[in-house]
């Protein structure tokens, strides 16, 4: 009897099913309501490669966020390369009227809990290690 082999799962479903990431829903539905937003706007590829963009009510989070979704890559404007680790506000560039700032935190692998200003120390076997 042949079995079925079970299909690796791809980037958005390991993102989407990452622990933790309900709380992180959680948190983002408390900014949404915190700051009155009505409507989210998504942008993501179809699959003829055409990016089609979305309104959505914000009440709609949720559900949205449990299948997970991509922001195209000509929204995201940056005055300059991001070449090292640290914190940055990156500009989202959804409407000729509208921009937001997304904070986003670039971290090394194996550092992800560090925070600028903090000596870089990696966890292994147990201790921490000095990186240099």
């Amino acid at each position: 009897m042949a079995r079925k082999r079970k299909a690796a799962a791809t980037d958005l479903e390991r993102f989407v099913g990452a622990e933790g990431r309900a709380d992180l829903v959680k948190e983002v539905r408390q900014r949404i309501d915190a700051e009155g937003i009505t409507y989210i706007y998504y942008q993501f590829p179809s699959v003829t490669g055409r990016i089609m963009g979305k309104g959505v009510p914000a009440q709609h989070w949720e559900s949205i966020a449990e299948k997970g979704f991509q922001l195209d890559s000509k929204v995201v404007r940056l005055d300059a390369p991001i070449r090292e680790v640290g914190n940055y506000d990156v500009r989202i560039h959804l409407h000729s009227d509208v921009e937001v700032f997304l904070p986003v935190k670039v971290r090394a692998e194996g550092f992800e809990t560090w925070e600028p200003g903090q000596p870089l120390k990696k966890k292994v076997g147990g201790g921490d290690v000095a990186s240099g």
